[in-house]
């Protein structure tokens, strides 16, 4: 990697380590629900996005509502949506299935533009798309009687899934400013919270503080996802990004205990290297085409 790019490199790094704690956190969390939470990770979130634009340079960051079309709208709304699935999963799955289910997003992402933007799916990726269906279908075995299994794989794979919809209607309007977009993806994760969660007149404020800071580290993470990808190929933003896929776990394990079984480790570590390797790939491709 050439010299220039070794601070985006690293800032790409800094997002993933970032956004890896949210497991961990999520499990400090002993009363909210997870509407409860998503409503302060959302006003964490937007808080921390808000300062991002204020203080960045680009004049674009401070007048982006002129370039906030429906079509932004839209893919706001399911990253939005995609925020509130992630919380909704880990309070039904464990963080490894929760985390190693999201790291599909770019192949999500490759099928979603496959049928509508008719970018060519090449070999690699129908072969890792198909290892990564084994790999699940491993982790529902790990209980299939439990209903709640099979519920919290689903409703964790909503999650890449809106978030790759959005993608998709990024990518078919180059010029669209993602940033204003996740911003205002916020402000959707806490009306879907709002409309969801009975009430906060029993929230504890410990679980509040933790809520908030859940957004705090989504919006850092967001941030350093989105000012890298200017400058270096997705390919390379999407390897360096199964960081958090491999670390989530892994402070969830030594943080509360939360130790994957067997049958999890092999089906998410079948999902984790076939994504992995295919990015690689793709970054090979990149550099000799």
């Amino acid at each position: 990697m050439p010299n220039y790019k070794i601070p985006v490199f690293v800032v790409v790094l800094l997002g993933a380590l970032v956004l890896s704690f949210t497991g961990l956190i999520m499990r400090q969390i002993e009363t909210a629900d997870a509407w409860q939470v998503l409503f302060f990770r959302s006003l964490g979130c937007v808080v921390t996005l808000s300062l991002f634009l204020l203080f960045k340079r680009d004049p674009n960051a401070t007048t982006f509502y002129k370039i906030i079309n429906l079509r932004s709208f839209v893919a706001a709304f399911f990253i939005g949506l995609s925020f509130g699935m992630n919380i909704y999963a880990l309070t039904i799955i464990s963080v490894a299935q929760a985390y190693f289910i999201l790291s599909t997003f770019p192949l999500l992402t490759a099928l979603l533009a496959w049928v509508f933007l008719k970018e060519r799916v090449n070999l690699i990726t129908w072969v890792t798309i198909t290892v990564v269906l084994i790999g699940v279908v491993i982790m529902v075995l790990e209980d299939v009687s439990a209903p709640g299994n099979i519920y919290g794989l689903f409703i964790a794979l909503l999650s890449p899934f809106f978030f790759a919809i959005a993608l998709v209607l990024v990518r078919s309007r180059k010029q669209i400013n993602t940033m204003p977009i996740t911003w205002l993806a916020g402000f959707v994760s806490l009306a879907l919270a709002v409309c969801l969660m009975d009430s906060l007149d029993n929230i504890d404020i410990k679980d509040a503080l933790w809520g908030c800071l859940m957004g705090v580290t989504l919006g850092v993470g967001v941030a350093c996802y989105l000012a890298s990808a200017k400058h270096i190929p997705a390919a390379h933003v999407a390897l360096l990004s199964l960081l958090e896929t491999a670390l989530a776990p892994l402070w969830a394990w030594i943080g509360v205990g939360e130790k994957p079984t067997l049958m999890i480790l092999i089906g998410g570590l079948l999902i984790f290297f076939a994504v992995g390797i295919r990015a690689a790939i793709e970054i090979y491709s990149q550099k000799h085409n």
